[in-house]
């Protein structure tokens, strides 16, 4: 069994190459130079997903279900159920949120929006990290 490299390592070895290798010799082509970037970029956010996506959506799932005073649900090895259970408990915090016009800024939903928000911009922003 070979555990080396794993998904993020390849992703960031493709992207590395996008760069070092790729973007030098389509310098001259501003479109095909911005694609490369643009596609760099990408890989080094599914490269931050593998690494940090299951935590940050396992923390999310277990603060929704406080929020919405749910059982937390059972936890998917699939990344992708997970994600949709996510995405349906968000739904439904909004219109929890919405029908009690909760506006306060020290409202758990509010504390919840803003660490959640973190979580996602350290996976979609290189230059973001909770570690500082």
């Amino acid at each position: 069994m070979q555990d080396r490299p794993d998904a993020a390592d390849l992703l960031e070895a493709v992207g590395d190459f996008l760069k070092k290798d790729v973007l030098p010799a389509v310098r001259n082509d501003d479109l095909l130079s911005y694609k490369t970037l643009v596609s760099w970029n990408m890989l080094g956010i599914l490269a931050r997903e593998v690494k940090l996506g299951g935590k940050s959506l396992a923390v999310d799932i277990e603060e929704l279900a406080a929020l919405l005073n749910q059982r937390r649900p059972e936890p998917s090895p699939d990344y992708p159920v997970a994600l949709g259970q996510a995405r349906t408990m968000k739904r439904e915090l909004a219109e929890k949120i919405h029908e009690s016009k909760a506006s306060s800024p020290e409202s758990p939903y509010w504390q919840y929006a803003r660490e959640s928000l973190k979580r996602t911009l350290e996976i979609s922003n290189p230059r973001f990290s909770l570690e500082d």
